[in-house]
C-alpha cells in the first residue's frame, strides 16, 4: 500500500494493484471487458475503481452504456501512473540483475517493417537473457493502439512519415525505407511512366498511406486518386495485389523478394517517387527503459546497422557502379 500521508501535500492512499486495475480498465474501455480479461467479477473491479476515485478525490471515468471513458483527471493519472509502474518494473529488473537473476519480461509492438528485424535480433537477445519472457504484438499505428496508449509496451517499432527531431526522447530513427509503387505481373499499370498515369489505379494503402499519397500528389500538383483501399494486414495486401491490378507502395529494397515470392513488379516510372518511410523505435522515455528492454533494443539497433551496411555494399557493388568506377 502506498501511504503518502507523511507528507501533508500528498494525502493519497492506494495500492499498486489498484493502479494496475485502473490501467486495465482504461485500456479495454469498459469495466466488463477489463474484468473478463483480468478474471475478476465486475463488482470487484467496480469497487476497486471507486476506492481509487475516492483516494484521488475526483471521478476518473465517464461511465455510459458504451463503456468507461477517462475524464481529463483520469487521463492525467493514467499518464503518471504508467510512468510510476514502469519505473517500478525497471527497479525490479535492476535489482534482479544485481542479485544475479536474469529473469524479467519485455513487451513490444512491431509494425510490418520493424518485424523484419526480429529473426536476427531474437537469437542475439536470448543468448544472454534466456530466462526473460517476451510479448510481441503486431501494430499498425501507435496513435490507435490501446496497449501503447495505456503504456503496456516497453517500446514499439513503427513506420512513420516524418523523422524524429534531434534530441527526441520518445522516438529514435532506426532506418529510412524508400518506397516504390508495385503491381502484379501483367497489370496494365506496368505501362505507366508517371504518377499522373496512375490516377485511375486502385491504391492499396496501410494506415499512413492516405497521407503519403496526398503528399506525393500535392508535390506534383495532382489531385489525390479517388480509388483507395485501406488494408491493415500485410498478408491481405499481398493477397489483394496478386488477385487484382491494384498498386501499392512497397519497400524498394524488397523488390527482388517480392518479385520472386509474389510475382509483383515495380511500376517503371521515368522519375522515382520521393516516397520514404522512417522506421522508429519509440517509448514514453527511451532513457528510462528497463535493463532487459534496453538490451533488446540494442539487439534491434545492431541488426538494423548490419542490414544498412549490407545494403550500402550492395549498392556499391551494383553493375552500374562497377562500370562507373572502371570508366
Amino acid at each position: 500500500m502506498i501511504n503518502l500521508q507523511e507528507n501533508p501535500d500528498l494525502t493519497w492512499r492506494f495500492s499498486l494493484r489498484q493502479l494496475d486495475l485502473f490501467r486495465a480498465v482504461a485500456t479495454h474501455g469498459s469495466l466488463r471487458a477489463a474484468a473478463r480479461q483480468l478474471g475478476l467479477t465486475q463488482p470487484t473491479l467496480t469497487h476497486a475503481m471507486k476506492q481509487l476515485e475516492h483516494s484521488v478525490g475526483a471521478p476518473l471515468f465517464i461511465r455510459s452504456a458504451q463503456g468507461s471513458r477517462l475524464t481529463p483527471i483520469g487521463q492525467t493519472l493514467l499518464q503518471h501512473s504508467r510512468r510510476a509502474l514502469n519505473e517500478l518494473q525497471r527497479a525490479q529488473s535492476e535489482i534482479g540483475r544485481l542479485s544475479g537473476q536474469s529473469s524479467g519480461h519485455v513487451s513490444m509492438g512491431f509494425s510490418a517493417a520493424g518485424s523484419t528485424l526480429l529473426p536476427q535480433a531474437l537469437p542475439r537477445f536470448q543468448a544472454t537473457h534466456p530466462d526473460v519472457s517476451l510479448t510481441l504484438k503486431e501494430i499498425t499505428s501507435a496513435a490507435h493502439d490501446p496497449h501503447w496508449q495505456a503504456g503496456n509496451y516497453d517500446f514499439i517499432i513503427t513506420s512513420e512519415l516524418d523523422a524524429p527531431a534531434k534530441g527526441d526522447r520518445q522516438r529514435e530513427l532506426l532506418t529510412r525505407l524508400p518506397l516504390t509503387p508495385m503491381t502484379r505481373n501483367g497489370s496494365r499499370w506496368l505501362q505507366a511512366r508517371s504518377l499522373h498515369a496512375l490516377q485511375d489505379a486502385l491504391w492499396i494503402l496501410p494506415e499512413y498511406g492516405p497521407e503519403l499519397l496526398r503528399r506525393l500528389h500535392a508535390g506534383q500538383g495532382l489531385a489525390v486518386p479517388q480509388r483507395q483501399l485501406m488494408c491493415l494486414s500485410i498478408q491481405l495486401v499481398f493477397t489483394m495485389l496478386r488477385a487484382t491490378d491494384a498498386v501499392c507502395l512497397l519497400r524498394t529494397q524488397s523488390i527482388p523478394m517480392l518479385r520472386e515470392r509474389y510475382d509483383l513488379h515495380p511500376v517503371p516510372l521515368d522519375e522515382p517517387l520521393d516516397a520514404m518511410l522512417y522506421v522508429c523505435l519509440s517509448a514514453p522515455d527511451l532513457q528510462q527503459l528497463t535493463p532487459v528492454a534496453q538490451h533488446f533494443a540494442d539487439c534491434l539497433r545492431a541488426v538494423q546497422a548490419g542490414q544498412d551496411r549490407q545494403a550500402r555494399a550492395a549498392r556499391t557493388n551494383a553493375p552500374g557502379k562497377e562500370k562507373t568506377r572502371k570508366a
